[in-house]
């Protein structure tokens, strides 16, 4: 099962709009989510687990990054119109969306998801959440 179903748009389009945006071809549809997906699965790897959160479906989704996704998708879709005719609000709703996932992938913004681990001893287990602070430092020196 996908990520994103189309019935999760009816929060943000009529499926009549959203059938006739894609030409009632669902392949479309699909392609669209896939590179909206992978914006927003760019913005959040360095930080976050996402094969544990884009591996999710139904109820067990982020709410955050599935809207994330299908304003991101909405956005790529209204870009196929002839004149590229973006309503105003389809162009903020993205437009906010980058500006959030800009500062997540910064690491200057915080987010409830399962956050990626590190190896933090060499022992090839990864069981720390990695984070923008280097722990350690400078080795000893003796006199």
């Amino acid at each position: 099962m996908a990520f994103i179903n189309q019935s999760d748009y009816k929060s943000q389009i009529r499926d009549a709009r959203l059938t006739q945006m894609i030409d009632a071809d669902t392949s479309i549809l699909t392609l669209v989510e896939s590179e909206a997906i992978a914006t927003v699965r760019n913005k959040l790897f360095q930080w976050y687990d996402v094969a544990n959160i884009f591996n999710k479906t139904g109820n067990d989704r982020d709410t955050m990054v599935l809207l994330w996704c299908k304003r991101v998708a909405l956005y790529i879709l209204h870009g196929r119109l002839p004149n590229a005719m973006i309503p105003t609000h389809i162009a903020n709703d993205y437009k906010e969306t980058m500006d959030w996932l800009a500062e997540i992938s910064k690491g200057n913004v915080a987010v409830d998801l399962p956050a990626k681990t590190e190896d933090s001893n060499g022992d090839g287990t990864n069981d720390r959440p990695k984070t923008v602070f280097k722990y350690g430092g400078n080795t000893a020196r003796s006199h």
